[in-house]
């Protein structure tokens, strides 16, 4: 349950960032895996690109990672931490020992109950 068009956009803002780290190097491979684990929903966004200057600094405002004047960082709706405190959720970067950059996005998965037939021919 959640703000679907903000956590899309967050996705859009990820892969583009990954699109643009790969050209940047000339090409690679970029992969997107979503899985549960317990009660979380976890979505993991690698790319083999040249990584990130700085992660720790990478959900500043208005910092941007590509330097040169390329680029914006990772995007208004994925450094918004209401985004993610609304949501119940976690997003997390590091870069990767054999280079590239992964972004990890964990939400609680959703309990919710399906109303009975009976009960929602009432409504």
């Amino acid at each position: 349950m959640g703000q679907r068009h903000q956590l899309f956009q967050c996705c859009v803002e990820i892969i583009g960032n990954a699109i643009d780290a790969l050209e940047e190097v000339g090409g690679g491979t970029f992969s997107v895996s979503v899985l549960q684990e317990g009660d979380e929903l976890v979505m993991e966004f690698s790319d083999c690109g040249p990584g990130i200057r700085d992660p720790r600094r990478i959900f500043d405002p208005f910092y941007n990672h590509q330097g040169g004047g390329q680029g914006y960082g990772t995007g208004t709706e994925c450094k918004r931490t209401e985004l993610f405190q609304d949501h119940q959720g976690q997003i997390s970067c590091e870069n990767r020992p054999e280079g590239g950059a992964v972004f990890e996005l964990r939400f609680p998965v959703a309990k919710q109950s399906v109303p009975k037939m009976a009960e929602a021919a009432r409504v």
